[in-house]
This record gives structure tokens, C-alpha cells and sequence, in this order.
């Protein structure tokens, strides 16, 4: 069919022609190779086969257009020279494509039978020739690019492990197509496909403009896709009818009010806040307003975080703009979904009482509530982390697919969040191997079960594979900024210094953090110096026996802060409660267990309760307005004074050079400069030096004070302006 039609239009109208014919060839053997009619005595039918051959043709050719879509695309939004850079990359990308294209027609006969051992060595050898590919990739990329492209197209070579990770997420996705449509789920597999060529269609036409950017727009649907297909469910069709059916009874559950009212105050609670951003926050939001390959490149050379939060920011962005609390949105809805979330594992980790603590701990928890009110990553880190705990335990008990499918998603979501996620799934996968143990042990270990931990085990690892050359660039560019790297200092880490170096008063603080969030070092360190009473309250549960439950969640809140913690006495500033957020959650668990173990009658519980949510609104108020916070930085305050009474030819100066950003943000207008660039004598205004002395460290304060004094010397004693952890010095 496709020689005959290719040959005869090429003859006609030439390459255009050859491929139209290609093209028509294949729906041709669509209808040539559906099954012939049944007759009957009286009347002609047709059975379901010959609808799942037209669906399941259909969802090739949809997964056909995949494979080229992108190539076509990328020609309609870049200029000539990037539209060539991008031809390039797929041309090397497509080899992968090739080498899996064999695998799904092998297996999909064994599918139609009923017979899944064709599976994992199909999909086996579909991820064995993707993880290949991008380590070909990352390892020989400039050689790929010469043998293939020739050596015109050198400078693409960065971009190919990507290209390659997503052309392999390609290959799985069509062995999982197979597998599917054998098995009569065309329909589905056809729906899932149609929404990834929809996704990547809108995604390179609406924001690429960079081949970067068409590479990024065009693998993020291809993964997802491909783990859609590979989720361990018995049937994507029926994946719609069990969701329906779960919603309603969550909805008729005696618990969905409360939820909701708790949902809805959370929100209101995460609102309200007056803070301006911090320098955090406004890098992130300058990253996020660039092109999405410019963003990812940025990343890559001068941060140490993955894209997850960064994407989502970046969207975040065009939608709604760069307001506070636009760019703020994202982490205020973490935050109010972080409720029903811990409100869902404490009833599957122990019982319905202390869901309903946990969930009223965490409205308005200080910890909580802080992060959900700043644009970084850590409010979707902790509402992914207890998520993917949630499922977990579910999925060892109940051995449910689905629920490990959602583990190994919600793995794949922490490590796409932050790479600290490395140290609580270590946790988890140990406790799960603990468990297979113990099982054995008792003669009751199910072999279906281990399968299904190793596929999401393998579920985790592909959503991941195409992270690794991201990680190995940033590795790359971290090396090369050196040991003489300057970044923002951990704020309000006096009450954990009390000891010279990393001593036990640091873990003492960052605890304190997690449970009543950020107050004034002084305040910090009294409650510190409380910790005997802790040992006391923690007599009372002596002799209590610990659920498997428990010491999962006291494994995964408290391991990896160990390991740090350890970690950094050769290296300081990584023992900071932010990269093991997740212990603040799931402290709160630990807390609402004790309180109904504690507490036995309903009302010594409601009397616990109230105590404990009076004492966190109050901490939380202090929180919030108290301008002694040590991690609370008014650079909206400094500017606006800055602005009363600045005019033309005036410049801010600030120190560290990373201010610039959060500067920028509030006075775009300003001409911003470090102050060893400010030379008195070439400026006609008024000269603005904006400090913050919480990150000014002992090798930076001395230089400033000179350039501090060399101004002095040449306009005179400056004014000083202060705002909370913010200084402003205005030299007439």
C-alpha cells in the first residue's frame, strides 16, 4: 500500500506527493487489514473486533503524528537557523524512536491473547534503550551531533539528552499502547493519546520560541503520556467510573464538611498576609518570566533546584502576572490542599480522631501556613511528600495498583521538586523492604504485591530519567562556581548558633521551627532551653507499643534530618529545616496521635485540641506581624522610602550582589548598581545603599564598611533608614 501510493503520487508531485502517499498508505492498511464481516443467515454483522482494529489503527497514527509533530511545529514558530538547530536534534532523537518502533508490534498479538509475558520484555527493552540513549547522550552528544548532523550543528549538543529521553518516553508509551489495545482498550489509549498531541500542539505553538523551549513543550506531555499508560490499573476505561465512584463517597463521607470549612479558612488564613517578597522569591520570579528555555538554561547554570516548581511559576506567570499574590497562588493552593492530604494519611496511617487533629493542626500551623504564603517550592514539596506517604501505606496494605502507581508518581513529583526528596524516599523504600521481610517471615508475603512495589519502583525511575541530564548540568555548573559561591544565608539562624559551629542547639531550633514556626531568635532561644520539658512529655508515652504506621512517619520526618545533620558539619548551611521540609507535616501526625492517645474521653480531647490550635494562632499572629522575625524582609517598605524621596540621576546601590533582583522588582525604574561599581563623582543624584546585614558574613563585612566609608568620605554622613532586616543608607 505505501510503496504503491508513495511511488505513484512521488512520480506525480514529487517528495510532497511521496509522503502524502505514505501517509494515505497507512490508512489504507488500516481498512485492508480490518476482519471480514460475519454473515449470517439473514443479515450481515460485524463483531467488536473490527472496531478495536479502527480504534487501535487510529491511536497509532496518533502516536505516528507524535513522533514528528514537534519537527513540524518548531518550523512554524523559529527562525530559520533555530528551525535548523531543532531539525537536528530530532533527526538524532528519532534514532531512538526507531530502535523501539519493532517492540509494540511483537507484543501486541501476545496482548490480544491474553498473554502478558511479552510485557516486560518489551517495555524492558523500551527503557533499557531510553536510559541508553540519554546516556549516549549526556556522555557522547558532540560526537552524535558530528556523525549524524556533521559538526555545523555543534552547538545543539546540550539539548540531545533531552530530545533523546523524550523519544525513548516515546517508545514506552507505545508498548504500553500495545499492551493496552490488546487487552480492548483502544478507546482509552486512543483519548490519551489525542490529549498528549493536543497538550504538545498548544504547549510549542503557544510558548516556544527557543529550540530549548520546543524540546521542553515537546517531552513534558510525552512522559506524561507514557506514565499514564504504564499506571498499574486494570483498565484505563474503567479508571473514569472508579474516580466517579471514590468522589461520591468522599463527598457522602461525615467528614467532607468539616473538611471543606477547614479548607475554606485555610485559604482565607494563607491570604492574608502583608510581607513583601524576599530574595528567594524574586529570583524565582525573574527566572520565571524569561522563555522557557532561557529559564531552564538559567537553572541549569545558576540554581540547585529542579524545574517542577520553576514550570509551574512559569505558567503561573502568563496566566496571572507577577503580583505578590499571583506569583504567591501556586504555594497558597499547596497549602489549603496540604489539609485534606494530612487529613487522608492520618486516617489510613492510624484512625478517623486523629485525622481530624491533624487536619485542624494544620489551618493554622505557623510552619505551614509561612511557606504557603512564599513563591518556592516548599508548600508543593510537603503537600507531595505526605501525599506520596498516604499512598504508600495504602498500597502495602491493601496491595491496591493504584495506589502504587500514585506512590511512584508522587516519588517522581518530590524528586522533580527538590533533590533532597532523595533522602525521605530512601526512608520509604527501606520501610518497604522491612516490610517484604517481615511478610516473608510470617509466611505472608504476596508475590503480586513485590511486583507491583518493583513496577512503581520502575515508574518512579522513568519519570525521573529525564531529569538526569538536568542534574548532571547543574552538578557541572555548581563545580564551576566553586567554593567561593555566595547565596542567600539562612535567615534567623542565631537561636540555632548558641554553640560555636553545627551543635545540638541547631536541631533544637529547626525543630522549634516546624512546630511554631519563626519568632525572634531571643524568643527561639527561651523555648530552646525548655527542651527538658519535651523529655518529660515524652515519659508519657513510655511503654506505649509503636504501630508500623508510627515508625514509618517518624522514620520519614526525622531520618533525613539525621543525615543532614551529619551532612553538615563539613558543610554548614545544608542542616536548614527547608531541605527536610517535610518533617513540619508530619510532625503535626506525631502531635494529633499523641494528643488522642493522651486523651482519652471526648472532652479531655476537645479541651487538648483547643490548647493546641489557641497556641498556634497565637504563634501564628506573632508570626505574621511581629517585625522581629528574623526571616521577614520588608524590601517593599525599604524601596517605597527610597522612592519619597529619590529622583532623576539618583541609583541604588546594594550588597550582596543578589539584591538586585528582589530591587528590581519594586523599583524597576531604578538604576541599580553593587556598591564597589558606584562611583561618587559620575553620579549626579543621590546614591541609595541597600543592605541586609542577616546575609552580609564575615568575609563580606569588612569591604563594605570600606565602601560604606569611601562614599562617607565623598558626600558626607548618610541617612539611615530602616525597615524589618532591611537597611537603606541615603548619601545626599
Amino acid at each position: 500500500m505505501r510503496l504503491g501510493l508513495g511511488l505513484g503520487l512521488g512520480a506525480l508531485a514529487g517528495s510532497s506527493g511521496a509522503a502524502w502517499g505514505v501517509a494515505l498508505g497507512g490508512w489504507a492498511a488500516v481498512l485492508a487489514l480490518g476482519p471480514p464481516a460475519t454473515v449470517g443467515r439473514h443479515h450481515r454483522t460485524r463483531d467488536d473486533t473490527g472496531t478495536r482494529a479502527v480504534f487501535t489503527g487510529m491511536a497509532f497514527v496518533v502516536l505516528a503524528v507524535l513522533q514528528h509533530q514537534d519537527l513540524v511545529l518548531a518550523h512554524r514558530v523559529l527562525d530559520g537557523p533555530d528551525a535548523g538547530a531543532f531539525a537536528a536534534v530530532s533527526a538524532i532523537g528519532g534514532l531512538v524512536a526507531f530502535a523501539t518502533a519493532t517492540l509494540p508490534l511483537v507484543l501486541l498479538p501476545k496482548a490480544r491473547r491474553d498473554d502478558h509475558g511479552g510485557l516486560p520484555v518489551a517495555l524492558g527493552l523500551a527503557l533499557s534503550v531510553a536510559a541508553g540513549a540519554v546516556a549516549v547522550g549526556v556522555v557522547a552528544a558532540p560526537v552524535l551531533v558530528d556523525v549524524v548532523v556533521g559538526p555545523r550543528y555543534a552547538d545543539v549538543a546540550p539539548l540531545v539528552p533531552y530530545y533523546m529521553g523524550a523519544m525513548g518516553a516515546l517508545g514506552v508509551g507505545r508498548v504500553m499502547a500495545a499492551h493496552r489495545c490488546g487487552r480492548g482498550e483502544a478507546r482509552a489509549v486512543l483519548a490519551v493519546a489525542v490529549a498528549v498531541a493536543a497538550t504538545q500542539a498548544i504547549a510549542i505553538l503557544g510558548f516556544a520560541r527557543t529550540p530549548g523551549a520546543v524540546i521542553a513543550a515537546s517531552a513534558v506531555p510525552l512522559v506524561a503520556g507514557a506514565a499514564v499508560l504504564a499506571l498499574p490499573v486494570t483498565s484505563l476505561a474503567g479508571g473514569w467510573d472508579v474516580a466517579v465512584a471514590r468522589v461520591r463517597r468522599a463527598v457522602a463521607d461525615p467528614d467532607a464538611g468539616l473538611l471543606v470549612g477547614l479548607m475554606i479558612v485555610a485559604l482565607l488564613v494563607r491570604l492574608a498576609t502583608e510581607r513583601s517578597l524576599w530574595v528567594d522569591e524574586a529570583i524565582s520570579v525573574r527566572q520565571a518570566r524569561m522563555p522557557f528555555g532561557e529559564m531552564l538554561a538559567d537553572l541549569r547554570a545558576t540554581d540547585v533546584h529542579p524545574p517542577l516548581h520553576f514550570a509551574v511559576l512559569w505558567a503561573s506567570v502568563r496566566v496571572l502576572g507577577v503580583a505578590e499574590w499571583a506569583v504567591r497562588l501556586p504555594s497558597v493552593l499547596s497549602g489549603v490542599a496540604l489539609v485534606p492530604v494530612i487529613y487522608g494519611a492520618g486516617r489510613e496511617l492510624f484512625d478517623r480522631r486523629t485525622a481530624r487533629v491533624a487536619a485542624l493542626l494544620a489551618v493554622p500551623a505557623p510552619f505551614l501556613v509561612w511557606y504557603s504564603q512564599e513563591a518556592r517550592m516548599y508548600s508543593l514539596f510537603m503537600l507531595v511528600g505526605v501525599a506520596g506517604v498516604w499512598a504508600q501505606v495504602v498500597a502495602l496494605r491493601r496491595g491496591s495498583r493504584a495506589a502504587f502507581g500514585a506512590w511512584g508518581v508522587a516519588s517522581a513529583a518530590l524528586l522533580w521538586t527538590q533533590w533532597f526528596a532523595v533522602l525521605p524516599l530512601l526512608v520509604q523504600q527501606f520501610v518497604a523492604i522491612v516490610h517484604f521481610v517481615r511478610c516473608r517471615l510470617d509466611g505472608d508475603l504476596s508475590v503480586a504485591i513485590v511486583r507491583r512495589w518493583l513496577g512503581s519502583v520502575m515508574l518512579t525511575g522513568l519519570l525521573v530519567l529525564p531529569l538526569l541530564p538536568y542534574l548532571s548540568e547543574q552538578l557541572a555548573a555548581y563545580g564551576q562556581r566553586g567554593a567561593g559561591l555566595e547565596l542567600p544565608g539562612a535567615a534567623g539562624t542565631d537561636a540555632s548558633s548558641v554553640a560555636e559551629g553545627l551543635s545540638i542547639y541547631a536541631a533544637l531550633a529547626n525543630g522549634l521551627w516546624a512546630i511554631v514556626g519563626y519568632h525572634h531568635d531571643g524568643v527561639m532561644v527561651r523555648l530552646g532551653a525548655l527542651w527538658p520539658l519535651a523529655m518529660l512529655g515524652c515519659l508519657l508515652l513510655l511503654g506505649r507499643r509503636l504501630r508500623a504506621s508510627t515508625h514509618l512517619v517518624l522514620g520519614v520526618a526525622f531520618v533525613p534530618a539525621v543525615l543532614l545533620f551529619l551532612i553538615a558539619h563539613s558543610k554548614r548551611d545544608l542542616f536548614e529545616l527547608r531541605y527536610f521540609v517535610l518533617t513540619a507535616p508530619l510532625i503535626l501526625l506525631l502531635v494529633a496521635r499523641a494528643a488522642t492517645c493522651v486523651a482519652r474521653t471526648p472532652r479531655a480531647l476537645a479541651a487538648v485540641v483547643a490548647a493546641l490550635v489557641g497556641l498556634s494562632s497565637i504563634a501564628l499572629v506573632d508570626q505574621q506581624v511581629n517585625g522581629t522575625n528574623p526571616r521577614l524582609y520588608d524590601f517593599r517598605g525599604a524601596m517605597a522610602a527610597v522612592e519619597q524621596t529619590a529622583g532623576p540621576g539618583d541609583v541604588v546601590a546594594h550588597a550582596p550582589d543578589y539584591l538586585e533582583g528582589v530591587l528590581h522588582y519594586y523599583s524597576p525604574d531604578m538604576t541599580t548598581a553593587e556598591v564597589a561599581e558606584v562611583d561618587p563623582d559620575e553620579v549626579d543624584g543621590q546614591i541609595y545603599v541597600v543592605v541586609t546585614e542577616r546575609f552580609i558574613s564575615a568575609a563580606t563585612s569588612g569591604p563594605l564598611g570600606d565602601e560604606l566609608a569611601r562614599l562617607e568620605q565623598a558626600r558626607g554622613r548618610p541617612e539611615r533608614i530602616e525597615r524589618p532586616n532591611v537597611v537603606v543608607w541615603r548619601f545626599s
